[in-house]
């Protein structure tokens, strides 16, 4: 337990996210979860190397005899279930509904074609997959499965009713302690066969080369640039972009860090950077609208800011990609690509399936 005075201790914490764009969490899968949700949990666990605290939130009546009965039951019912084995595996999959192929090419036909008319430069398309188990599966199997697999992600999972959106996503949208701010760009990507490191050396390379992928990263580097530039005093913007390598993908990453002038809640950084073009494209409002008229799924709190901030307006916000609903024995993932007039339709549909393997292998599925 966290003891009044402790200089180590982490402070309160809400956490929760907020929707792609407003409306977007209006369909069935997203049933409750509204345009943005930030809740201060009753209890918290917090680990830091060696050291971990648990954390109770509680109101002025707590100390009479009655709340104290509360909160003491409480307090057996969390130490129970940390001291509990771990979760049991996922269920067998059932079937696996991919969204239509064909559906997908049309879209990048369109797209190129925009871009060509000089109506946009990228639109970020998403399209969702359904996954039936054979029986409902707990989120903290997933979870556990999902750290395994991708340790160098975030991973978060957020109930709303009997409905949990989990992930583990890879990107840092945005993270303020004090003046200090760092940001993450990420786009332009390569499917990592897993043939050792002379393979991965080999696709770090292509990627590092590919005309296509360097230029819509760069889209997203200007953006943040654009974004954090009237906030900060200074801002730290790398040349050239770095290869991230995940366990199926490698992705071009500019870690951008900047001091901002004056302090600034997270969520309102945030504002000036969600949605980047790694998540919608250039120019926004043409993606955004785009994006709700072709997309057959709404993305709900997919791609959007998911994350935790505390009384002082610290915190730090992923961009919850790699991610899904799940709804007892079903889920409804999701994945995305970046398309640009270079963009190939059946490579992009490659890379959406790729994505996909995160949260599909954490469900037990063969991808």
């Amino acid at each position: 337990m966290v003891r009044a005075g402790d200089p180590a201790a982490p402070a309160p914490r809400f956490v929760g996210g907020l929707a792609f764009a407003p409306g977007t969490a209006d369909g069935p899968a997203w049933r409750g979860f509204g345009d943005a949700r930030f809740v201060l949990p009753r209890w918290t666990y917090a680990r830091r190397g060696d050291l971990a605290w648990l954390t109770a939130i509680v109101d002025g009546d707590a100390r009479t005899p009655a709340a104290r009965d509360v909160w003491h039951g409480e307090l057996a019912e969390v130490r129970a279930a940390l001291a509990a084995p771990a979760a049991a595996e996922p269920p067998p999959v059932v079937a696996i509904a991919e969204a239509d192929p064909e559906v997908w090419r049309r879209h990048i036909a369109e797209i190129r074609a925009a871009i060509s008319a000089g109506t946009a430069a990228k639109i970020v398309a998403a399209r969702a997959c359904a996954v039936e188990l054979a029986g409902p599966a707990e989120p903290a199997a997933v979870l556990r499965r999902l750290g395994e697999r991708h340790p160098e992600c975030t991973r978060f999972a957020i109930r709303v009713g009997g409905r949990v959106f989990l992930g583990a996503s890879p990107e840092r949208l945005v993270a303020v302690t004090g003046l200090e701010v760092t940001t993450d760009a990420l786009a332009g990507s390569i499917a990592r066969a897993g043939g050792g490191p002379d393979a991965d050396a080999d696709e770090r390379a292509a990627l590092e080369a590919s005309a296509k992928d360097r230029g819509e990263h760069d889209l997203v580097v200007e953006a943040i640039a654009a974004g954090l530039g009237p906030l900060c005093a200074r801002l730290d913007v790398p040349d050239r972009p770095a290869v991230r390598t995940l366990r199926n993908i490698h992705h071009l990453h500019t870690p951008v860090r900047g001091l901002l002038a004056a302090p600034r809640h997270v969520v309102e950084v945030a504002a000036a950077l969600h949605p980047t073009p790694a998540v919608a494209g250039v120019p926004t409002r043409v993606a955004l609208d785009w994006i709700a008229a072709r997309e057959p799924e709404a993305r709900g709190w997919y791609a959007a800011p998911v994350g935790w901030f505390d009384a002082d307006g610290d915190g730090e916000l992923v961009v919850a990609i790699r991610s899904g609903v799940l709804d007892g024995r079903h889920a409804l993932l999701y994945a995305g690509g970046g398309i640009v007039a270079a963009s190939d339709p059946d490579a992009e549909l490659d890379e959406t399936r790729v994505k996909l393997r995160a949260l599909l292998g954490a469900l037990g599925a063969t991808a």
